[in-house]
């Protein structure tokens, strides 16, 4: 191997170790369950909810206690029987990973 072929090699090799950077991609919560409570005015009992937040997992961080946070990006609330709510992206979605945990804070 001459010089120059082994120059390309060790070049190739060196753009082979540099770390890419990671690229922040968003990311879909979704928790549903039955319950009770306020949509707004409208008071609902026993009615089937959906959660729906959009994060980034760029910004997802540990808070302590092995419970990661993501403050999400827009927040969507359906409730049978008392249709939707779009929230203002102020809410967070919340996982403590020892018992798998999830939920949401605002």
């Amino acid at each position: 191997m001459n010089l120059s072929s082994l120059l390309r090699v060790l070049v190739l090799g060196a753009s082979c170790l540099v770390a890419q950077p990671a690229t922040a991609v968003p990311i879909t919560y979704r928790l549903s369950g039955v319950g009770s409570g306020h949509l707004g005015s409208q008071a609902f009992t026993d009615a089937a909810f959906v959660f729906t937040g959009v994060g980034d997992t760029d910004a997802i961080a540990p808070i302590g206690g092995g419970v990661w946070v993501n403050p999400l990006l827009s927040l969507q609330v359906r409730v049978s029987g008392h249709g939707a709510a779009q929230g203002a992206p102020r809410g967070r979605f919340l996982c403590q990973q020892d018992v798998w945990r999830p939920g949401l804070s605002g």
